[in-house]
């Protein structure tokens, strides 16, 4: 059995394949001006070498049988594993000589970088407003605008920034600080948009049209918020102050929808109890659903009904 010191001096020995590279080193280097192709050859000829050895014996290999340094050999190996990019222009190969391809498996490559992205003009959002409508309060209220030498904030708007600001401050100013959900990552549009829908459900009900389509305009109001818009921290306090509307109409508008909700036969609206069945304004189907359902739907309205009833002065017809 051979031991490892014995395989290794076999591996290492002279054999046809060494013979022919040190001839094609030769060849190589006695050449004034190589050939590229011939340097590939030899570089493929020592990876072939150096798969065929055992780990560790290439340096001694060298060492032994090749007459250029390990540092050369590297250099030849490198040109063969990157033969396929160097002959990939052949007329180009036909002029380079093999100092020349040398430089260029060396020299690092130029990567093409990718055209920078063209950024995308983002759409304001309203927190943009919030960071500008903090900014020019702090202006305001640290009298910073003195730095640029102006008496009044006034002044300093008219003069540094764009006609409109002093009117956009004060129409945003109430609203940054405690804004309806829906503002928040919206457009500014959208702000004008809810501006409009407070508007118009704000406006007083058409003569005889209900408490329950009254009910449900002040009911949108309070569920998404719309009367922070104009600085009202409650909707308590916007029925009373803006609409005029005390407590008692607002519980009694509200009650309305309720009751509405359970079934038309609760809309007060409707004059149910003022009608038969003839001369109802609910469906067949609905009288039906009353006369089946009657309990349940009393069992539902009854606690606001009580309210309702509560909410009357004594004495009231």
């Amino acid at each position: 059995m051979s031991t490892p010191d014995k395989v290794t001096q076999a591996a290492l020995a002279e054999d046809a394949l060494t013979a022919r590279i040190k001839a094609k080193y030769r060849e190589v280097e006695t050449l004034a001006q190589s050939t590229v192709m011939a340097g590939i050859e030899l570089g493929g000829m020592l990876t072939e070498k150096k798969k065929s050895l055992p780990h560790g014996a290439w340096g001694g290999w060298l060492k032994e049988h090749f007459d250029g340094s390990e540092r050369h050999a590297q250099r030849f190996m490198k040109l063969y594993s990157e033969r396929e990019e160097l002959l990939a222009d052949p007329t180009r190969v036909s002029d380079l000589s093999l100092r020349g391809a040398f430089k260029e498996i060396v020299s690092p490559k130029k990567k093409e970088l990718p055209a920078p992205e063209k950024e995308e003009e983002k759409e304001p959002t309203f927190e943009d407003v919030v960071a500008l409508v903090n900014n020019l309060r702090a202006i305001r209220d640290k009298e910073l605008y003195r730095e640029k030498n102006y008496e009044t904030f006034g002044d300093y708007i008219e003069k540094e920034w764009w006609e409109g600001t002093k009117v956009l401050l004060e129409g945003w100013e109430p609203v940054v600080d405690n804004p309806p959900p829906e503002l928040r990552g919206a457009s500014p549009e959208k702000a004008i948009e809810l501006t409009e829908r407070l508007k118009e459900l704000s406006r007083p009900p058409e003569e005889g049209s209900g408490l329950v389509p009254a009910g449900r305009q002040l009911r949108e109001i309070e569920e998404r918020e719309l009367y922070k818009l104009i600085g009202y921290p409650t909707f308590t306090r916007f029925c009373r102050e803006h609409l005029r509307l005390s407590g008692k109409y607002q519980t009694q508008f509200s009650l309305a929808v309720d009751l509405a909700d359970i079934h038309p036969f609760f809309n007060f609206d409707l004059n149910i109890f003022e009608s038969d069945e003839d001369s109802s304004p609910m469906s067949e189907e609905e009288w039906k659903y009353v006369q089946e359902n009657l309990d349940a739907l009393y069992e539902k309205a009854m606690p606001l009904l009580e309210e309702w009833i509560a909410l009357e002065p004594e004495g009231s017809e």
